[in-house]
């Protein structure tokens, strides 16, 4: 296969853990740790690679990133951030990069995108 151009480096220092478009892809969302610690924090790159923004900086608890919502301004994520041990999902806001909110109550199924309009209704949830 021969590729429309050279493949470059865009990230340096920590490891990548994992990337991903936003949903108009304006950006790369990518996570990653500190010397294979699995403790993520998520950044959002310009495509080019010459703007970077904290989504959410590095933290003592493990989390694995879910999904964009549809429009791109949520994303969806779990975390041992409330106790270190137990997984809990979170939303959150790309544009505020406000503290996420913790979803309770019901034990929650990542569909691959959540609802047009940012909604959680894409996300199914089983009675828990």
């Amino acid at each position: 296969m021969r590729w429309a151009a050279r493949p470059r480096q865009l990230t340096f220092g920590s490891t990548v853990d994992s990337v991903d478009w936003t949903p108009d892809g304006s950006a790369l969302l990518y996570a990653a740790d500190t010397a294979g610690d699995e403790r993520q924090g998520y950044y959002l790159l310009s495509p080019d690679g010459a703007r970077e923004r904290v989504l959410l900086p590095k933290a003592e608890a493990y989390r694995q990133f879910g999904v964009f919502s549809a429009d791109g301004k949520r994303f969806v994520y779990s975390s041992t951030e409330r106790n270190g041990r137990d997984y809990d999902v979170y939303v959150g806001d790309v544009a505020t990069r406000g503290h996420p909110a913790r979803a309770s109550g019901i034990l929650w199924r990542l569909c691959r995108r959540l609802a047009a309009g940012g909604r959680a209704g894409g996300a199914q949830r089983d009675p828990g």
